[in-house]
């Protein structure tokens, strides 16, 4: 536990120090966000660590050493709390860690009397007080500002507030043992909410650190997954806390042994179907089991990203198609081993897939057409994340490439899913496949005694010094011929972003540099000659 310890000082310590040199964040965030105030708290940060460590590594302590912990924790808590949550809601936590010490401290001074029904009396009013004043908060605040532990707190606040009123009366009608229960659990609620609320917004905060300093030189098609990936692992972290918390709290309140017998006797429960026998035991073992191959696929995909990818250089679209083809493999093996703790054997399951393969291909022969055309396009790579095509007359850049469709985002902003089939039997033009250069042409006339020279001087000049202009291959200006009142010119030049914009400036600059040389753009101009008969 020291060694441990001391390694999480050390890592704190140094996150401190690359914030107190400006180089812990590259891509412009700040300790101010409140999901890295945690930084700004070096000593609180490694004793909340410190010490959730020592309950996740040290289960079974004495209850003293449990309540002392405790105590420690709620400084260090309320430093870290202050910079997370709202101002407005950090009055009624500092009101409540005040009752917790106090809570602390008197408990068992007084005997199962007066005095002690009293204060219990008045530990429920004094919570009750604290639950329903902190959200009254909530219409002061904008929803933007408040933190996640406000935003959902209206139910729950609800009902913990019904189950104080109800230990409130049940303490006035006499049954005090079961009022002192019902209080004790809601404190040891709050408590437990913002313990591992304060632990929740610690972890995230380390991983998205770690996650944004490893993505910030990988190739940009890293980077723009990389918010995704930050709610994958946020989720995965979440998830754990709060199964974490559940046992925590079941532990606490002496539930363990109850729930285990409860537990049993429903998961031995089975019935008969054909030849095929079902228990609840096997279908949790089900769920869980694609719950586990959910998790491991997520979990191989943020390595194969945050450390495979980054650390060797692939050619364009393997990371892609290495990362779907591997979720996809640890998908089919995962449904065939929770198939197989429900009693379907290798021949029931090849079975099964035949009697149904006739009428799954009729039915969903669309859906299975698009899923392989996904497997095409992950190997052939025609199309990859960032690619500006073309298909179906639609056209924007490629957003994802999923199993059964593509997402597009079009230049005017909308999302377009088309389906993979799509990609396989249509023509596909793909502007960036090879070479995201892209060619754009101005045409320009002038008058005929415009001097060519000077045309093609301007044109040219105004173009080379435009900053997203390519130099290679060098903008061409170009005499294109005569028309009926005037000399056609083009302006052939390169681009590979800021197309729209740029082409708006060339074709400005161009005009604008034209008029204050004095040359002209040409009108129509017609002859018409009006013979009056009447003269002859």
């Amino acid at each position: 536990l020291a060694g441990y310890t001391f390694v999480i000082s050390i890592m704190i310590g140094y996150l401190y120090f690359l914030k107190y040199k400006g180089t812990l964040f590259t891509q412009g965030e700040s300790v101010r966000n409140p999901q890295f105030a945690f930084i700004n708290r070096p000593f609180s940060t490694i004793i909340v660590l410190g010490s959730f460590l020592a309950v996740f590594s040290l289960p079974e302590r004495s209850a003293e050493l449990k309540h002392f912990q405790l105590l420690i924790l709620l400084i260090p808590m309320a430093r870290l709390l202050a910079n997370i949550v709202h101002q407005r809601l950090m009055p009624y936590i500092y009101a409540f860690f005040l009752l917790f010490i106090t809570e602390f401290f008197t408990e068992g001074v007084t005997d199962y009397g007066l005095m002690d029904r009293l204060s219990a009396l008045a530990l429920t009013i004094a919570i009750f007080t604290i639950v329903c004043l902190a959200q009254r908060q909530k219409k002061f605040v904008d929803r933007a500002d408040m933190s996640g532990l406000f935003k959902h707190s209206t139910k729950f606040s609800i009902l913990l507030c019904a189950l104080l009123a109800f230990s409130f009366f049940a303490n006035l009608y006499g049954t005090v043992t079961l009022a002192e229960s019902i209080t004790k659990i809601v404190f040891t609620t709050l408590t437990a909410i913002l313990m591992f609320y304060t632990l929740v917004n610690v972890l995230s905060g380390l991983l998205i650190i770690f996650i944004r300093r490893r993505i910030a030189h990988a190739p940009q098609i890293l980077q723009t997954q990389s918010l995704k990936l930050e709610r994958n692992v946020i989720g995965l972290l979440t998830l754990f806390t709060v199964f974490w918390w559940f046992l925590m709290m079941v532990n606490i309140f002496g539930a363990k042994e109850i729930l285990l017998e409860w537990a049993a006797s429903i998961l031995a429960y089975s019935w008969q179907f054909g030849a095929l026998t079902f228990s609840v035991e096997g279908i949790f073992n089900f769920i869980v089991i694609l719950i586990v191959t959910w998790f491991i696929a997520r979990l191989v995909r943020i390595v194969l990203t945050l450390d495979i990818f980054i650390r060797f250089k692939f050619p364009r679209g393997v990371p892609t198609a290495v990362s779907t083809i591997s979720n996809h493999i640890i998908f089919v093996v995962g449904i065939v081993a929770a198939l197989s703790t429900l009693g379907v054997t290798m021949q029931e399951f090849a079975l099964i897939g035949g009697a149904l393969g006739v009428g799954i291909g009729f039915g969903l022969r669309n859906i299975i057409a698009n899923f392989v055309s996904g497997i095409i396009m992950l190997f052939e790579r025609p199309v990859q994340i960032g690619d500006t095509i073309e298909v179906n007359k639609t056209m924007g850049k490629v957003q994802s490439i999923g199993s059964r469709a593509t997402a597009i985002k079009t230049f005017d902003g909308s999302e377009v899913l088309i389906p993979n089939a799509d990609f396989i039997a249509s023509d596909v033009t793909n502007w960036t496949l090879s070479d995201e250069r892209r060619r754009a042409v101005l045409l320009i006339k002038v008058d005929f005694d415009s001097d060519i020279e000077k045309v093609l001087e301007i044109m040219s000049s105004i173009a080379k010094v435009h900053e997203h202009v390519l130099d290679d291959p060098a903008p061409l200006a170009a005499f294109e011929g005569f028309g009926d009142y005037y000399l056609e010119f083009k302006l052939y030049y390169w681009l590979s972003d800021e197309i729209i914009p740029t082409k708006s400036d060339i074709a400005i600059g161009v005009f604008k540099s034209l008029i204050a040389n004095g040359i002209k753009i040409p009108t129509p101009t017609r002859n018409i000659a009006i013979h009056n008969e009447n003269s002859k």
